[in-house]
């Protein structure tokens, strides 16, 4: 898996006896690892060219409806 900021980790190999119960074993212990990264989100960096686009943005860049923000009235 690679994470979004780059990070990759070294793939488990597993062969041998209980290969399923080592397998999820492992997944759950990945779990662990990825709800805790998730707890501690990194503070968003923007800068004022950032926050203007944000905020002058009226279509969505993906679908291209127009965005309505719960601040607006």
């Amino acid at each position: 898996m690679v994470r979004s900021d780059g990070i990759t980790k070294d793939p488990i190999l597993y062969r041998g006896e209980k290969a399923v119960e080592h397998f999820l074993a492992s997944l759950q212990a990945e779990l662990q690892e990825i709800r805790e990264v998730l707890r501690k989100p990194a503070d968003m960096i923007m800068t004022g060219t950032d926050q203007k686009a944000f905020h002058e943005a009226a279509d969505c860049h993906i679908c291209g409806e127009a965005l309505s923000y719960y601040w607006q009235v």
